[in-house]
């Protein structure tokens, strides 16, 4: 299980690479067209703020949470027992897992049935809103069977969370 979330987390991470890298391109491309030729590229604008913004944002948060690089309030992890730690810290994963799960389940109907309509933006490029809308329910979903792992195995021992307080510090 742990190697396959870990595989959909780096292919996502992938994705989150070129939509980033495709971004770039783009948008110096519209630019350089635009001061060149006094003309842009059709819907350039769109197609970011619809695929590649919430790609890059939502194919990397599973990733990110797996290698603890998400911000990690430590104030208190010297003076609590680890035990206590172990808890907060599991239950902390558990209402976070909780949290994505339901966004997962509340963003994905919309999603499907903007596919299953096959609706469009109405700008110059009829964009298909449902793939895009699809992009935050597939990172979020990801992100929470990445935290409900990360739950299990601190209360198996295998996830110490001393090691990420002194990663952090370094």
């Amino acid at each position: 299980m742990k190697s396959l979330l870990s595989l959909i987390e780096r292919v996502l991470v992938v994705g989150t690479y070129a939509a980033l890298m495709l971004m770039m391109v783009l948008i110096s491309v519209d630019a350089a067209v635009r001061y060149l030729f006094r003309a842009t590229l059709p819907d350039v604008y769109h197609f970011t703020e619809l695929y590649l913004m919430p790609a890059v944002v939502f194919f990397a948060l599973a990733n990110t949470q797996r290698l603890r690089g998400h911000v990690a309030v430590t104030l208190l992890d010297k003076v609590l027992p680890r035990v206590l730690r172990r808890v907060i810290l599991t239950a902390t994963y558990l209402a976070a897992g909780i949290c994505f799960a339901l966004v997962t389940w509340r963003v994905f109907g919309p999603a499907l049935s903007d596919i299953q309509r096959w609706r469009t933006t109405a700008g110059v490029v009829p964009w298909p809103t449902g793939i895009s809308r699809m992009i935050v329910p597939i990172g979020c979903s990801v992100l929470s069977l990445r935290l409900f792992v990360d739950a299990v195995a601190t209360v198996l021992g295998e996830h110490d969370p001393e090691a990420d307080a002194e990663g952090a510090t370094r």
